[in-house]
């Protein structure tokens, strides 16, 4: 159900002002000297337009303007010392220096808010590979997604709008130096008025900041829309559901665009605002500079187009600072996120940990998923024999794959533990055991890149020889051969272009190019047909002795070849033996029975 006002908590200054500062504060400590130079630029820029706003005053003195009589003496000796046209080219030079300034200080800025972008998507990305599993899978990959796309690019846009806001401030004190030069008096009431007007301005940074929220919530729903909708296209068409998705997606782009519409109207008001007080200000400038303080002539003009200049400025200032507070929330979720992870962040591999070899064994051990009461395994005692086979055999949900993860080392024991030669899988044993393990998963997923590719993330110094090896050891050799490019064939989005047994067969091959000690086949085999089954069955034959494999698996061919078998049901270990001995036990394996496909029915 979508809100089409969304409320939100009310926003504070202190709540605007913290999220500011801890931008600024990565800004600066990202951008170090480029952004210091940036600022330099800007500060050039900035004093060169005052200088070359100052030198219209001994122009209009050369060609005999009334009242440039009052000019100060050094801007008079300049009059008379360069003449018209001296001072005319004196003028050039400094606009000319003053666009090439800003144009490369545009050009730094440009540069480094990119590079800011990227940083920020590379710290999300990192603190994401750093969680723990259990955490991650508690996450909706749409948001993380979202705020790793989206979200980092409307920071980068709050961070260019400072940089702007920088820059304006320092325009605006040129600015108000140069009428201050030629009026004090004039410039001190008009900027009485302008802070007046600032003032007035205020609230609307909390209304930005609220409406900001508002936008960053529905483009995470849209998002995570679209990433389903694409997901779930076969059965969209299958079920002739595409109108459901479509009334679906209208509703959140509407809503989406109700939030945009909303803010942009904002955006477009406080600027018409803006340009009405502007044209009164400078009306009243006006009037007070020639009735009140009888200023005429030079100075006059030169000080009508100060303000000109000013007033403007100080509009996109304001402009800036709504645009930045606007962006804040996108860098409060990206905030978010990086606390989330680093709360759960998992322990990281450390140079030198010895990688634990042995049998796996598995003591007293539960596992309860976070925000759940119902345990998924409980009080699992069993020992994985080394260089063996073990089948892993139970109805669905029984917490089959949730044993394996607690094997890989992806998982710790609510209770208990699990060990490897002795060795806990705790710390930094855990990623040192994952350096020789793999696992092949029901759902396959594939880059949209080449088979060699990959093949190699698995294992990046394999050489084309070690690639056909386990290629051929996969029963996937003939299929890559015969693809059109071969190893260089691209296989399409999530693997698309191959079928789910190619996939699978494709991952098989990718498991074994990391050398695995201990290598867990998740239902690995469910989409192939039985003589594929067979290749891989003998496949795992020629392994046999030589890496652990924990199979999960519902094929009779599969479970009757392993050495032993664990029987699990509603996160118990129910039975235990190999397929002879559970056959005649009378238990579990002994009371199920074959389905059509030749697939294992316990329970």
């Amino acid at each position: 159900m979508m809100e089409t006002e969304p409320s939100h908590p009310d926003v504070g200054f202190k709540q605007i002002f913290s999220l500011l500062r801890a931008l600024l504060v990565e800004m600066t400590e990202f951008g170090g000297r480029r952004l210091w130079i940036g600022i330099l630029l800007a500060v050039i820029s900035a004093t060169l337009e005052g200088v070359g706003l100052v030198l219209l005053l001994p122009m209009l003195a050369a060609v005999g303007a009334t009242g440039s009589e009052s000019i100060t003496p050094l801007l008079s000796r300049l009059s008379d010392d360069l003449g018209l046209t001296g001072l005319l080219v004196l003028w050039t030079l400094v606009v000319l220096a003053l666009a090439g300034f800003s144009a490369r200080r545009e050009m730094t800025m440009n540069r480094l808010n990119q590079h800011f972008i990227g940083h920020l998507r590379q710290r999300l990305h990192l603190a994401l590979l750093g969680m723990e599993w259990s955490a991650f899978q508690q996450l909706r990959s749409a948001d993380a997604v979202a705020t790793l796309t989206g979200g980092a690019v409307r920071v980068g846009q709050g961070a260019t709008f400072i940089i702007q806001l920088i820059t304006l401030t320092l325009l605006v004190v040129v600015h108000v130096s140069v009428a201050a030069f030629l009026s004090l008096n004039v410039t001190l009431l008009a900027a009485a008025i302008g802070i007046g007007v600032v003032a007035v301005q205020a609230p609307q940074l909390r209304h930005m900041m609220r409406r900001g929220r508002g936008v960053e919530k529905d483009l995470r729903n849209i998002h995570a829309t679209i990433t389903e909708h694409l997901t779930m296209m076969k059965h969209a068409k299958s079920h002739n559901a595409e109108a459901t998705f479509a009334k679906a997606f209208g509703l959140e782009v509407n809503a989406l665009a109700t939030a945009i519409a909303v803010v942009a109207n904002k955006q477009i008001n406080v600027r018409f605002r803006q340009k009405i007080l502007a044209a009164v200000i400078l009306a009243l400038v006006v009037w007070i500079a020639i009735t009140k303080f009888d200023i005429t002539g030079a100075p006059l003009l030169l000080l009508i187009a100060v303000f000109a200049r000013l007033l403007p400025t100080i509009g996109q200032t304001l402009y800036a600072a709504l645009r930045v507070v606007e962006a804040l929330p996108a860098y409060g979720e990206i905030q978010t996120l990086l606390r989330h992870c680093a709360q759960n962040a998992a322990t990281p591999a450390m140079a030198g940990t010895p990688i634990p070899t042995g049998m796996l064994r598995l003591q007293g051990v539960s596992y309860t998923w976070p925000g759940r009461t119902q345990p998924a395994l409980a009080g699992i005692d069993l020992d994985i024999p080394t260089n063996r086979t073990t089948a892993l055999i139970g109805p669905s949900g029984a917490g089959k794959s949730t044993l394996a993860d607690l094997c890989l080392g992806l998982l710790s024991p609510s209770h208990g533990s699990v060990s490897v030669g002795g060795i806990a899988l705790t710390g930094p044993h855990a990623p040192a055991w994952r350096q020789r393990v793999a696992i092949v998963s029901q759902d396959v997923v594939m880059f949209h890149d080449t088979v060699r590719r990959n093949l190699s993330w698995a294992n990046p110094d394999a050489s084309e020889a070690e690639l056909w090896q386990v290629l051929t050891l996969a029963a996937a050799d003939t299929m890559v051969r015969n693809l059109p490019q071969g190893l260089d064939s691209v296989l399409g989005d999530r693997g698309t272009r191959l079928s789910g047994g190619e996939r699978q067969r494709l991952a098989l091959a990718r498991a074994l190019l990391r050398q695995p000690v201990f290598l867990v086949l998740d239902e690995a085999t469910s989409h192939l047909d039985h003589e594929h089954e067979q290749l891989i069955q003998e496949a795992l034959h020629r392994l046999h002795g030589r890496i652990t494999v924990l199979v999960i698996a519902h094929r009779l061919g599969t479970i009757r070849h392993a050495d032993a078998i664990a029987v699990i049901d509603n996160g118990r270990l129910r039975e235990y033996g190999t397929w002879d001995e559970l056959n005649a036990s009378g238990g579990f394996v002994a009371a199920a029975r074959l389905d059509v496909q030749g697939d294992l029915i316990i329970g």
